[in-house]
């Protein structure tokens, strides 16, 4: 990635964390925390605070798992 994707990138992360308090917003978790996009990127989804979400890694496993399973029944 360009340096100024980068640096654009690790600003909005923060940010999004700094929102989301450094907490899983659906379980208030504060290990492995990563951030998921609402929109995924595949369906064009931005890279944006307002698309993005603080999930811990357990919580963003069971997003994943949900919308693949949503996925494979349509």
């Amino acid at each position: 990635l360009p340096a100024v994707t980068r640096l654009r990138r690790r600003v909005c992360d923060g940010k999004c964390l700094a929102r989301d308090r450094h907490r899983c917003v659906a379980c208030a978790s504060q290990h492995s925390l990563m951030l998921h996009h609402i929109v995924f990127r595949s369906a064009g989804g931005p890279t944006t605070r307002d698309n993005l979400t603080t999930l811990c890694a357990r919580c963003h496993g069971h997003v994943r798992s949900e919308e693949h399973t949503s996925e494979l029944q349509s």
